[in-house]
């Protein structure tokens, strides 16, 4: 640690990325939230009175901390009581403080406002021989500058404000024991004309009055063979580019690449005095970078997964809302009802529902929004809604439709359409008017398995044209099972790609209803049914939703 009578300085990086700096430390000082507090750090993540500093009979100082909320970390590490070293990082809530000794004093100059540009330099010439990593045998380097720059991607991780990582980075090499006079991260336009883009605050050592303006021929040469470069410095025979005056002979550029897009470039771009223009700082410069990206990619991965489990969560929310628009143990006068359905996403666009009419009678309706997932259960949302409030006043199936037919035209593109099948049923009489709008037929079996279509593929799907669809109607003898399904069912593939079909979906429901009887009930057969479309399918991929509904005349 150095000796007491050197007085150092303490420097506060507020979670904004503002630079404070505290040159009268006495022993003991107060860090906490309160106004009294020999240092105020005012944030709610800091306790009343956090920490203490206190200069021991070694002469050494010493934080400790005073039972906060929060905790007090070095280095990331919570503490109770440490002395300090040199290149210790304090984080006490989201402020980043440090203990910088006169001789390695840093500061930042610069105004925090992100969308700041800076000048390129004036003296400009093209480089013709900059020196790379991958040209350059492999460096050493000190184990201390090591230690510190391997140390950022784990705090990087802990920063939640973009700028602030990269003012992070930058602080870090204008720290104590570094070689850096300046460190910024700049955005070059593929435009040459457009000025150099302030992604961070400059970081500037005490000393450096004015910040360096930025060399195009560099930021060039780093964008154009994608890895960092040196540009003057003691390795070079001579100055690869034109540097000012003031600058010749004592100040060297390292450039490191950090994103490369087709039309600009962000560029982590430091200053170091001549002797250090050598290797080694170009290696561990590159590394503060790989460091950067190597945190910059865990966030982003962390922040994908963090946006995944809560789209995970909607869609669950979203799928528990959809499935409650479907009945799961359906009643309706006269009939026996059973109704499967499969979303082959979380959520999907097919619709079914057993609703009561006025004057005793009842409406079953399956049908099917073109597409699937999100937008298509946007618009079965949408249809539950109109004919729900169309049965309830106790409108026609023809009224219903053009209910539904000025909803759709309104809410769809012409590319979307609805196919539907809805049924009134008379339970006094077994008659029923039905409405088919460019869906499948429905079908009906007795009790032996005899299975007969209803007449269908006259009317266009809802959607798609303002006309008026046409009503058919039958009768449903008692014992009698209506089938309403979408083409889930008749479109789904075995595990050889051969469709179902219209002739396959027949006979699953012929097959399944002989065998089962008049006895089963519809609960049942419609579990079987659902589990032989699965055997059927094998391993072939979900690629619809599937829908049906059974209706028994009792």
């Amino acid at each position: 640690m150095t000796e007491a009578h050197v007085s150092p300085i303490l420097e506060i990086v507020s979670p904004q990325g503002q630079i404070s700096r505290h040159d009268r430390l006495r022993s003991p000082m107060i860090i906490g939230r309160l106004p009294d507090c020999d240092i105020q750090l005012d944030s709610q993540r800091v306790s009343r009175r956090h920490a203490e500093l206190i200069l021991n009979e070694d002469q050494n100082w010493i934080l400790r901390d005073l039972g906060s909320r929060n905790h007090t970390r070095i280095n990331g590490k919570p503490i109770t009581e440490q002395i300090l070293e040199d290149s210790d990082l304090i984080e006490i809530g989201q402020f980043k403080l440090r203990i910088v000794w006169p001789e390695d004093d840093v500061s930042d100059t610069a105004d925090e406002d992100d969308s700041q540009t800076t000048h390129w330099s004036a003296e400009e010439s093209d480089a013709a021989d900059f020196q790379t990593l991958r040209s350059s045998p492999p460096q050493r380097l000190s184990a201390s500058h090591l230690a510190q720059v391997n140390s950022l991607s784990q705090r990087l991780l802990q920063i939640s404000d973009p700028r602030q990582r990269l003012i992070e980075v930058c602080l870090v090499l204008i720290g104590p024991g570094m070689s850096c006079d300046s460190a910024v991260a700049v955005r070059i336009a593929s435009d040459s004309a457009t000025p150099p883009q302030l992604l961070c605050a400059y970081q500037l050592r005490v000393g450096k009055d004015q910040p360096p303006g930025i060399s195009r021929a560099v930021v060039e040469a780093a964008v154009s063979t994608q890895q960092p470069v040196l540009a003057g410095g003691a390795i070079s025979s001579g100055l690869t580019v034109n540097f000012s005056e003031a600058e010749r002979g004592i100040t060297a550029i390292i450039a490191c690449p950090l994103h490369l897009e087709p039309n600009s470039a962000d560029i982590l771009y430091a200053t170091v005095p001549f002797s250090c223009g050598t290797l080694d700082w170009l290696a561990l410069v590159t590394l503060a970078a790989e460091q950067y990206k190597k945190a910059e990619l865990q966030i982003e991965a962390r922040r994908t997964t963090q946006d995944n489990a809560t789209l995970q969560h909607e869609l669950k929310r979203a799928r528990k809302i959809q499935m409650s628009l479907v009945p799961k143990s359906p009643t309706a006068a006269g009939l026996e009802v059973a109704i499967g359905f499969e979303p082959c996403l979380w959520i999907g666009g097919d619709y079914a529902n057993v609703l009561a009419a006025p004057g005793g009678r009842v409406c079953l309706i399956v049908a099917d929004v073109s597409g699937k997932g999100l937008p298509a259960a946007m618009i079965a949302t949408g249809v539950h809604s109109v004919v729900d409030a169309s049965i309830r006043q106790g409108k026609s199936l023809s009224e219903m439709a053009q209910d539904l037919n000025r909803f759709l035209i309104g809410s769809m593109d012409r590319q979307s359409h609805l196919t539907a099948l809805a049924v009134l049923f008379d339970p006094q009489t077994g008659q029923i008017e039905y409405l088919n709008a460019g869906h499948p037929p429905i079908l009906i079996s007795n009790s032996q398995g005899q299975v007969r279509e209803l007449s269908y593929g006259h009317n266009p799907p809802l959607g798609v044209l303002p006309t008026l669809p046409s009503i058919d109607t039958a009768v449903l003898n008692p014992g009698d099972v209506l089938f309403l399904y979408t083409d889930g069912l008749t479109e789904m593939s075995d595990a050889a790609g051969k469709m179902l079909g219209l002739e396959g979906v027949e006979s699953q429901f012929a097959s399944l209803y002989a065998a089962a009887g008049a006895d089963l009930p519809l609960s049942q057969l419609r579990n079987q049914l659902s589990q032989s479309l699965d055997t059927l399918r094998g391993s072939s991929p979900v690629t619809d939703d599937r829908t049906f509904l059974f209706a028994r005349r009792i």
